[in-house]
């Protein structure tokens, strides 16, 4: 029996996309970018309005002492009042003096023993700030105080975890899959918490949601406006992101000066989270996770409509590069021309006298593809020692904000205002500089102002505010750096991975930064002085990452490995054995 000729369509990955070369041709921040960018910048906004909300704002712990019965007005007592000098202890909001005679209608000097104190069960808080908080909602005073900063907590722990999830899902399922999970997420946190105020135990739950929501919120945008623009905008879109998520903070801090009830501020900052889910439901997927993902028709699709909307057109041998995805063999073994990449629509038109065997092509690269490199794993160790420097300095500053002599709200503003030159200053710092140099300035730098902040006494407290300040535009700028540069140094397969387990990390160290208080015990300064070691040690190690200014965004990992060697000086020339 005599079979007919085989032929083997073997679909092949292609690894030689420039999709940067496309973007000069159709425009890398064309009119199409600058609406979808300007987009993404108010979504950004917008998400970070629950999150500083929940982390400044429902924790606040206004001053509190001991409800004295007989004295206070039981319907509507006032926080200050004459007779707290004969009834509470000076120094203990916890315990008050004892009652002679409880069942008397005076409040009077001789009704209470100075000598003798008792424990509180309920308490009057100082309303000056803040209506109503968590503390006042659930009576967090004295040895249950400390359970105020648990929803914080949890809610660093969902930033951690979101990190990684929301870095894996945006690497498997898409950019666009990740962010309509993470508004769904955040829309339904903000309303089941009004839903379920009366449980301490609820909210902390949620609150572990809403810091996964949060960072998926912020995380997969930058990653999308990254890789939708030139290399040349790369800079200037992934700083002003941050320039928004602090425009975000201070709106946050004008909704809570004007509405000083918890519950309604959670309100107000929820509603606008629904104009979100409209929004990301039209937003295009990122070209370059299709590419990677096989998806060229998609892709080819999307960049047509790029050019269309930007008023260009889009050259055809470019799009041929795309749509040219496989090797057509004949069954002697001679190759032939290159087939468009569409096995099933070859397989319909193959003739009945051949058989047609359709290779799949290998799987795309992953992280833990990438993670078998020597050079990205020591380019990884090293990032994530900058993330968790730079999210250590910026959050224990963060942390130490009430402590900060002058008005609430007036230090919030100024801390939130302190963030823009550090923005600023990164940004030029990068294009002049580049990412490596501009990292380093502001982390030794900033550590520096930190350390020295912590070594000037108390007697002298503008000083030490603002050497703090400093320290926190430098942290600023580290985090604006931080995002692109590691961005910049891992492949498009494995982008969001990489900057989800470094933001991990930076989480891990936002939670380990409460907890410097415990050192003070040694020393009022040594807190200052770890999260400004930290800092400066970070810097210095960067200097063994590469460059990236003015490289294009690698698509694989052979291009990440092979695009800076400043690291890899010290290793062995690329070869088979660095996958190993």
């Amino acid at each position: 029996m005599q079979c007919g000729q085989v032929r083997v369509i073997l679909v092949m990955p292609r690894h030689e996309i420039d999709f940067d070369k496309i973007l000069s041709e159709i425009g890398d921040f064309g009119r199409y970018q600058v609406v979808f960018y300007c987009f993404l910048c108010a979504a950004t906004a917008i998400a970070v309005l629950p999150g500083v909300v929940a982390l400044v704002f429902q924790t606040y712990v206004p001053h509190y002492r001991c409800m004295v019965p007989g004295c206070d007005n039981v319907t509507s007592p006032q926080y200050v009042e004459p007779f707290t000098n004969f009834t509470i202890p000076t120094g203990d909001e916890c315990r008050r003096f004892w009652r002679y005679n409880l069942t008397a209608d005076t409040c009077a000097d001789a009704d209470f023993d100075d000598n003798i104190t008792v424990s509180c069960t309920e308490f009057v808080f100082d309303d000056s700030m803040f209506k109503t908080s968590f503390a006042t909602q659930w009576n967090l005073t004295c040895h249950y105080q400390p359970l105020v900063e648990l929803p914080n907590t949890l809610y660093f722990s969902g930033v951690l975890l979101g990190s990684v999830v929301f870095g894996v899902i945006s690497d498997r399922f898409g950019r666009k899959a990740a962010l309509m999970l993470a508004v769904l997420i955040i829309n339904l946190v903000g309303y089941l918490v009004v839903l379920l105020r009366s449980s301490f135990v609820a909210v902390c739950v949620l609150r572990v949601l809403l810091g996964l929501a949060s960072c998926g919120m912020f995380q997969t945008p930058f990653v999308m406006a990254v890789e939708l623009v030139g290399k040349r905008w790369r800079v200037p879109c992934g700083t002003a992101l941050n320039y928004f998520t602090t425009l975000g903070a201070l709106v946050a801090g004008g909704l809570g000066y004007a509405i000083r009830d918890w519950v309604q501020l959670q309100l107000v900052v929820t509603a606008p989270l629904l104009l979100l889910f409209a929004g990301f439901w039209l937003c295009p997927e990122s070209v370059r996770w299709l590419l990677t993902q096989g998806r060229t028709r998609d892709a080819e699709r999307l960049i047509r409509k790029i050019a269309e909307t930007n008023g260009t057109t889009v050259s055809p041998h470019l799009l041929a590069d795309y749509d040219a995805g496989g090797e057509e063999e004949e069954g002697d073994g001679a190759p032939s021309q290159r087939e468009l990449r569409d096995p099933v629509r070859d397989a319909e038109e193959t003739s009945s006298s051949e058989e047609t065997l359709i290779v799949p092509a290998a799987p795309s690269e992953t992280f833990l593809d990438c993670m078998r490199s020597r050079v990205l794993r020591l380019r990884l160790l090293l990032a994530l020692l900058g993330w968790f420097a730079v999210n250590f300095a910026f959050y224990g500053m963060v942390v130490d904000l009430p402590n900060m002599p002058g008005d609430f709200f007036t230090n919030y503003f100024v801390a939130g205002v302190a963030e823009i030159p550090g923005y600023t200053l990164s940004w030029v710092g990068m294009d002049r500089l580049g990412r490596r140099i501009t990292f380093v300035l502001a982390t030794v730098l900033g550590g520096v102002s930190i350390m020295a902040s912590g070594l000037i006494p108390n007697a002298m407290p503008i000083p030490s505010a603002v050497l703090l300040m400093l320290g926190k535009c430098g942290a600023s700028g580290a985090f604006a750096v931080i995002y692109i540069y590691t961005s910049e140094l891992f492949p498009t397969s494995a982008r969001n991975t990489a900057v989800g387990v470094c933001s991990m990390t930076g989480r891990i160290s936002a939670m380990l930064a409460p907890q410097l208080a415990v050192l003070s015990v040694y020393g009022e300064s040594i807190p200052l002085l770890v999260i400004g070691g930290v800092s400066v040690v970070a810097g210095l190690f960067t200097l063994l990452l590469p460059e990236t200014l003015g490289l294009p965004l690698p698509e694989t990992m052979h291009d990440a490995v092979s695009a800076a060697r400043t690291v890899e000086v010290r290793t062995p020339p690329h070869t088979d054995e660095d996958r190993e």
